[in-house]
């Protein structure tokens, strides 16, 4: 199904993106987004084989990675009003959640969220750890995939700066004009 993870958890490797994707998309079809999307999601992934576990988790990282962007940031804070670190960290976890399109739409052109109904992403962080445990039992002995894959791709401790450009608060209105109408307090 995906690229076998090495023999040991503690390099995996990405799953297929198109795989990774569908399962996002059929996972918030089915559920809606959400806790209630996470918890389809996990289903299905513990329905998979062990690798594959892995594998979700080190592409969810790479994305989350990637949405590790100056615009995302804005965004969030335009969106929800301000923005923390655990607050950037659900806001892509939830434009994962939303699909490749929302994702990729996001990184090119933050504007084009404004009409986004904002969800908790939270609850996207635990998936494949949730997958294995109820693959092999809550108290299982083997490695999570949070934790094997945050060894190399950390995205709550990024060892890269923010892509993008950098803005300050009075750029935002020029810089993006749709979410600024719509969600700030200043519009």
């Amino acid at each position: 199904m995906t690229q076998v993870v090495s023999s040991s958890p503690e390099i995996p490797t990405q799953m297929n993106e198109s795989e990774f994707w569908g399962l996002i998309d059929r996972s918030r079809q089915e559920a809606g987004g959400g806790e209630l999307q996470a918890a389809a999601l996990t289903k299905t992934l513990s329905g998979l084989p062990e690798s594959d576990i892995y594998a979700f988790e080190c592409s969810f990282c790479m994305h989350m990675m990637r949405a590790y962007h100056f615009d995302v940031l804005a965004a969030a804070k335009l969106l929800e009003g301000y923005v923390s670190d655990d607050t950037f960290i659900y806001f892509r976890a939830f434009l994962i959640s939303m699909g490749r399109e929302t994702l990729d739409a996001a990184i090119e052109n933050a504007d084009t969220l404004v009409n986004l109904q904002i969800n908790d992403g939270e609850w996207m962080l635990y998936v494949a750890d949730n997958a294995l445990k109820q693959k092999f039992g809550e108290h299982t002995q083997k490695a999570l995939p949070r934790d094997c894959t945050s060894a190399h791709l950390n995205y709550d401790f990024p060892q890269e700066t923010l892509k993008g450009e950098d803005w300050a608060e009075q750029d935002l209105e020029r810089r993006f004009p749709l979410l600024w109408a719509r969600y700030s307090p200043l519009a």
